[in-house]
């Protein structure tokens, strides 16, 4: 999921783990672990964007990585306490900066939202500046009376609760990837299938706001406080129940995407659902057959309990003699074999990511625009396909009008 989410989720996991002997120190080491799998996307420094398809959610999203980097992280922040290091005035002076960053930065996260649902820009203005005001006052409260980091305490924590701490803080976050469409190499680097149980958006903040505003309600009160496990408890009820609910969701939703199958008369080899980026509530759907694909969406708003499919034929063919190709192997493999071809206006091809769907399957013939995932591929003189350009963005100056259509469809519209 995004970065925001699997550092609250890591801080969470932290104070689950380590909260009541070092309190908020546990939510700003378990925040840190949080975003380690996702620094693999520096390799994109050096890495072509295809190799970097195959690099990202790799072998730093696996079991493995978490077994063993736990023993290396562990061992250093161990002899960083031993060391009495974190008593230095400078040290716990430059933790509490950015832990108050952090804080900022979650209610500045928050006003973007607006801006992606439409809302005025004198709104926007308001409520931004109301998040802001709110973020600024609950970090000088925490400061003032907890410190971020609080009053400096012993802290002698043996290698194996460390161990322990940094294991669940990492492996959590390719776990809470798996959910998403796009998935993790979970058994990296000795199986590359990419496990995903598609039941989240990549970004949803259903799921992030309340999780993150309950993260912050529990660093304020003092790591030995009856109510802030309470609070911790609370916390990590909403943060499983609300994935067990999304499981529901989907099994629900599964049923609905197999009657309309059936009501169209379609025989699908295989079919797939997942929700729409930002949401659970709007979900889309892409079915196989031999020829084409029938890919829609449905809200729990829409009137009919129905979805509405649109026919995008596969045109496989377009692509040629691909066997041995590089490009086109690791684009099926990315996509899980869930791929369509057009060529575009440019002459061009353009290999469609059809996991993801389009962005409007209510209207009649779906253009090189429509697909939200896609990759634009042209022959080098070799006769070998290589991407051109990035993937899956919407077209220039359209952000706006895209979200809108996801915006009207999730009201059932």
């Amino acid at each position: 999921m995004d970065s925001l989410t699997q550092i609250i989720l890591g801080a969470a996991v932290g104070e689950v783990c380590l909260g009541k002997r070092i309190g908020n120190r546990a939510m700003l080491w378990g925040a840190i672990a949080g975003t380690i799998p996702d620094l693999d996307v520096i390799s994109n420094l050096w890495l072509t964007p295809l190799q970097g398809l195959v690099a990202h959610r790799g072998i730093t999203h696996s079991l493995f990585f978490a077994i063993v980097f736990s023993f290396i992280i562990a061992w250093l922040v161990k002899r960083y306490y031993d060391s009495n290091w974190y008593t230095k005035k400078g040290i716990r002076r430059l933790s509490a900066l950015l832990g108050s960053l952090a804080v900022i930065s979650f209610f500045g996260g928050l006003t973007s939202l607006f801006y992606i649902f439409g809302v005025g820009s004198f709104t926007l203005a308001m409520v931004g500046g109301a998040l802001m005001a709110f973020g600024i006052y609950v970090v000088y409260r925490t400061w003032k009376y907890y410190g971020l980091v609080e009053t400096p305490i012993d802290i002698k924590e043996g290698f194996w609760p460390w161990y322990n701490f940094f294991f669940w803080t990492i492996f959590t976050h390719p776990i809470l990837d798996c959910f998403t469409v796009y998935g993790t190499q979970l058994w990296a680097p000795f199986d590359r299938t990419r496990i995903a149980w598609n039941n989240v958006a990549v970004a949803d903040p259903g799921y992030t706001v309340p999780f993150g505003i309950l993260l912050i309600a529990v660093s304020l009160y003092h790591r030995e406080s009856a109510m802030r496990r309470k609070l911790t408890t609370l916390m990590m009820a909403f943060c499983i129940g609300y994935m067990a609910l999304t499981f529901v969701n989907k099994y629900y939703i599964d049923q609905i995407f197999e009657e309309t199958l059936q009501k169209e008369g379609i025989v699908a080899k295989r079919y797939m659902t997942n929700p729409t980026i930002l949401n659970n509530v709007l979900w889309s759907a892409t079915a196989e057959t031999d020829s084409a694909y029938f890919q829609g969406s449905y809200s729990h708003f829409d009137r009919e309990k129905k979805f509405k499919l649109v026919r995008i034929p596969k045109q496989h063919q377009l692509l040629g003699e691909v066997e041995g190709d590089s490009t086109i192997e690791i684009l099926k493999w990315f996509s899980n074999n869930y791929y369509s071809v057009l060529e575009r206006q440019d002459g061009k091809l353009q290999f469609n990511d059809m996991r993801y769907g389009v962005y409007n399957a209510t209207k009649a013939g779906i253009g090189e625009d429509d697909f939200i995932f896609k990759f634009v591929v042209v022959k080098d003189k070799q006769g070998r396909y290589r991407l051109d350009g990035d993937a899956g963005r919407p077209p220039a100056g359209k952000e706006k009008e895209m979200m809108a259509m996801l915006w009207a469809r999730i009201r059932g519209i």
